[in-house]
């Protein structure tokens, strides 16, 4: 038995966790190692192993997470039939079940190990911690040969002093000298029976040849009878996995008759699988949403059934209207009244500013600050003036420019023929400068 594949689903302090050995590879050898820290679940692991072949114990110090009737151990395991799926889970009997969750005997997985019962599956394959601390405090305890002490240690027998000196006891009640009692003399007197036996019912060599074969004979066709019954009991498994598809293969033919007229539609996007959560409490919240509405729309027109319309207020319907027009006006003007304040209070300190610059502060009349004809045509012809002026000045400008210009070309000649003509006697002329006009005193300029 091998076990290729070890699910602890809800076993100890893991959840759906597995541990994958993979397929034996050919040629190479199967051994796998298990490490990790302390407290990583190597000992659950291990403990699991043992509860999936023998059943979990009526008292399990691994259901601190999950309860008793959650507990579930899984495993794909090689057996003699082939690869099946076992799980175990928490029951008194059958708990042992195949991949279809059906029960199996208990005894197959121990089948499997020739009988091998928990005690023995622990001491050979299960060394733990607390297996070591035994067998070291048994080696500080104990007395005697060193190699009984290892024996004890390693093999599990911490009591083998004990045991030593009740086989000791037991060899001295079998055989007392000079006794006439004791277990030697009555195997004596048993083996002088059977001799007598023996010769009774002694065989002859022909005899003994054809009952070798007879027995050969069996052997092989037990081996026989045991391998077909494995491949019975496959066989078996199978069949009863195409009964439990039973009840599915019959809803799976519905499913398709049902959908067999639908079969020249259109495939659906996969889109609409995620969408159709969304639209369906979509169109919960709409139906309650639509519900409430024709409720309140019923309720409305109840109340507009149940109103009497008063003759003298519809006449009064259209000064009403002018009313909730006018009422409109005089909200939005009084809302726009502040910022109109604002405006004004900015315009008049711009008012007081220009009088403050023309020196007319205490002026209240706006007439007052027209200018007559004759300073008017005053400030034009001064405007005419300078505008000429300032023409002139550009001119003589561009004039100047271009004159030094050409100096400054002619004196590069002259530096170049060697004419040795000094050039810094230009420094000895007077430059010719414009005069600057300035504006008469009170005049106004633009």
């Amino acid at each position: 038995m091998r076990i290729r594949k070890l699910g602890l689903r809800r076993y100890g302090k893991f959840t759906d966790a597995f541990i994958d050995f993979g397929e034996r590879v050919a040629g190479c050898a199967d051994l796998h190692i298990v490490y990790g820290s302390n407290e990583a679940g190597k000992s659950t692991a291990m403990s699991a192993c043992t509860d999936l072949i023998f059943g979990i114990p009526a008292q399990s110090r691994f259901n601190f997470l999950h309860p008793y009737a959650a507990m579930r151990i899984e495993a794909e395991v090689e057996t003699s039939g082939g690869t099946r799926r076992f799980c175990r889970i928490k029951r008194p009997h059958n708990s042992l079940l195949d991949e279809a969750d059906n029960p199996v005997p208990d005894t197959t997985l121990p089948g499997e190990l020739g009988g091998l019962d928990r005690t023995a599956f622990h001491t050979m394959f299960c060394l733990d911690d607390e297996t070591l601390e035994a067998g070291g405090e048994s080696i500080l305890a104990s007395k005697g040969d060193l190699g009984h002490l290892l024996f004890s240690a390693t093999a599990g027998l911490a009591d083998l002093s004990a045991r030593l000196g009740s086989m000791q006891a037991e060899a001295e009640a079998f055989f007392r000298p000079g006794k006439r009692s004791g277990g030697l003399l009555e195997l004596k007197k048993n083996l002088a029976a059977l001799n007598e036996e023996r010769e009774r019912i002694d065989t002859l060599a022909t005899e003994y040849a054809r009952l070798v074969i007879q027995r050969d004979d069996a052997a092989a066709a037990y081996a026989d009878a045991i391998a077909q019954r494995s491949r019975t009991q496959a066989r078996m498994d199978q069949v009863q996995s195409c009964i439990n598809a039973l009840p599915r293969l019959r809803s799976l033919r519905a499913l398709r008759t049902e959908l067999s007229p639908l079969a020249r539609l259109p495939v659906a996007p996969s889109s609409w699988g995620r969408d159709l959560p969304a639209l369906t409490s979509r169109q919960a919240a709409l139906t309650v949403q639509m519900r409430s509405a024709t409720e309140n729309t019923v309720a409305l027109q109840r109340e507009l059934d149940g109103l009497v319309v008063n003759a003298s207020a519809h006449a009064l319907n259209s000064r009403m209207e002018l009313l909730t027009d006018l009422r409109a006006r005089y909200v939005t003007a009084a809302k726009d009244l502040p910022d109109r304040r604002l405006a004004l209070g900015l315009a008049e300190q711009k008012i007081a500013h220009v009088l403050t610059l023309l020196d007319r502060r205490a002026e209240q009349d706006p007439a007052q600050l027209l200018l007559s004809t004759g300073v008017t045509g005053t400030l034009r012809d001064l405007m005419e003036r300078r505008s000429g002026v300032e023409a002139a000045l550009a001119s003589a400008e561009a004039e100047l420019a271009k004159a030094e210009g050409a100096l400054a070309e002619a004196e590069a000649r002259l530096c170049e023929h060697g004419a040795g003509l000094d050039v810094n006697r230009r420094s000895n002329l007077t430059p010719y400068r414009l005069p600057i006009l300035t504006p008469l005193s009170g005049s106004v300029w633009r």
